[in-house]
């Protein structure tokens, strides 16, 4: 009853426009089993039954660590804002989608220790996602970023900026903000106004305290390619 119950629920949230987490259904089953366990507890049971209990003691503790973990990576997150990304961070796919992973190479550009070894395929879109950042952008004004390209041709990426608005919209091209960035070769600043990332949808205004995803990206490129990110903040 409960699984069923979880899956309506999260089918109804799909329809009306929003997030769905699968998740959810499994943390509905174990306050259900764990409801269970403790109201059957001063009962003798038998040794399958105190098995059960004990697997749903730790599948309450896996869930605990994961909020715990969650929590400290958005304190992590408020606590670097200005900058979008700490590019110190050893796992960047706890961060970014994509093919990414964290750099020495060229960081001394901009006098920083580390950057982002972003991997360009030949696929037709390639690049990078972040989707775990600073959702509040609306007391700055403008967003910097610098990258760096080895290669001895320009290359030519598009930064793609959305809301949450944006993802539960259908996702359209006029909805979201996109610019091309020219890579020539070496050290690339650039300056984005946020309130272009603000007016770029059509039919409204994005909304900057709630930022979901940037994206850096190429597409149809005739040969693999790397670029690296050495800067990405607000001011």
């Amino acid at each position: 009853m409960v699984l069923v119950a979880g899956g309506l629920i999260e089918l109804v949230q799909s329809e009306i426009g929003r997030d769905v987490d699968w998740h959810d259904m499994l943390r509905n089953l174990v306050g259900a089993w764990l409801a269970l366990a403790c109201l059957s507890w001063p009962e003798k049971k038998s040794l399958a039954v105190w098995l059960a209990r004990i697997g749903v003691a730790i599948l309450l503790l896996w869930e605990l660590w994961l909020v715990a973990a969650i929590g400290h990576q958005q304190w992590q997150i408020t606590r670097q804002v200005p900058q979008l990304y700490n590019f110190a961070t050893t796992n960047a796919q706890i961060f970014w989608d994509g093919n990414v992973q964290r750099s020495t190479r060229f960081a001394d550009s901009v006098g920083n220790q580390f950057s982002l070894e972003v991997n360009i395929t030949t696929e037709k879109y390639s690049g990078a996602s972040l989707n775990n950042l600073a959702s509040d952008w609306s007391n700055y004004q403008n967003l910097a970023l610098t990258l760096f390209n080895p290669e001895q041709t320009p290359l030519t990426v598009v930064l793609r900026i959305n809301d949450r608005t944006h993802e539960r919209s259908g996702n359209a091209y006029e909805d979201r903000f996109n610019t091309r960035l020219v890579l020539d070769p070496g050290v690339n600043r650039f300056t984005v106004s946020l309130a272009d990332v603000q007016q770029a949808p059509a039919t409204r205004l994005m909304d900057m305290t709630d930022i979901r995803q940037l994206i850096i990206f190429a597409s149809n490129q005739a040969t693999a390619t790397t670029v690296y990110l050495l800067e990405l903040s607000l001011y």
